[in-house]
């Protein structure tokens, strides 16, 4: 089975792990990149690692260099291809744009 989806908020102070960090839920995936950006264009983290099924190890925890990042928007670009050789599209976000490609990239809000 191959799918993907993307959360887009997350809490690194909750009590629920699952909400902890930005980190997609996708599952068969062979070739996967993450990034995370702020309003500037500064490259915040960057991912490529899977596990043996195929997905996402880590996520973002809301840090850069060990600092915690302010509560607001941050920008994600993800790049991934899954094991049956399909590559992954992107969220469609409008239910009106059925048939055409989605989004690799969109925002996250942090909350603090």
């Amino acid at each position: 089975v191959c799918s993907s989806d993307l959360p887009n908020a997350f809490y690194p102070n909750s009590s629920q792990p699952k909400f902890k960090t930005f980190k997609p839920l996708g599952k068969g995936l062979e070739e996967y990149q993450l990034e995370i950006f702020d309003s500037w264009g500064t490259l915040l983290f960057r991912t490529t690692l899977l596990d043996a099924s195929g997905i996402p190890v880590e996520g973002w925890d809301g840090t850069f260099k060990g600092k915690a990042m302010p509560q607001d928007g941050y920008a994600w670009r993800i790049k991934a291809k899954f094991r049956n050789g399909s590559q992954w599209n992107g969220m469609i976000y409008n239910q009106n744009e059925t048939g055409t490609a989605g989004h690799t990239f969109g925002t996250v809000t942090l909350f603090r």
